[in-house]
């Protein structure tokens, strides 16, 4: 398995020519040996790379499935590429399962505020996102921040935009 994962890094991020397809057959290599953590984690971020978003998600599904614990950013990733892929309900699902068995983080939250936003429910967004403006983890406050500068920058109140960036950025 470690023999895959040392392949699938060389050619996916740093071997000659930058090789993501050879990388992806080695990741695929050390998934079918059972290696769901990093092979199946990494598989699913290459493939996402090339737009290969239904193999994506099944690689992301096993690998969260098969990690103890669960691993914030498998979940995160997944839940993004459901909100990409325009499958709101599943991401909000990826965000129900990942609190369920884990303490809740900030950046999961985020998932949701994403699907609240990208369903043109902006305030909702702007509103759900604030609330984690109180998170003791400063780097969850600042981007909790910046997500809400984000929505009021996108909705032309550049004023209060710039204000909320710059807090978030003060952290």
């Amino acid at each position: 398995r470690e023999r895959y994962e040392a392949i699938g890094s060389y050619f996916g991020n740093t071997g000659p020519g930058n090789d993501r397809l050879k990388a992806i057959e080695a990741y695929r290599q050390g998934v079918a040996l059972g290696d769901y953590e990093v092979s199946a984690h990494n598989l699913a971020i290459l493939l996402e790379s090339q737009r290969q978003f239904a193999a994506a998600d099944s690689a992301y599904v096993q690998s969260a499935t098969h990690e103890t614990p669960p691993n914030f950013a498998t979940f995160q990733q997944l839940g993004f590429q459901y909100v990409i892929e325009g499958k709101y309900a599943e991401a909000d699902s990826v965000v129900g399962v990942y609190v369920k068995a884990r303490t809740p983080v900030a950046g999961m939250q985020f998932v949701h505020a994403t699907v609240l936003y990208q369903r043109g429910q902006a305030d909702s967004a702007r509103a759900f996102a604030a609330q984690l403006d109180t998170a003791s983890n400063l780097f969850d406050r600042s981007q909790a921040i910046d997500f809400v500068g984000q929505i009021d920058e996108s909705a032309g109140k550049l004023k209060q935009a710039y204000a909320e960036l710059t807090r978030g950025n003060a952290i």
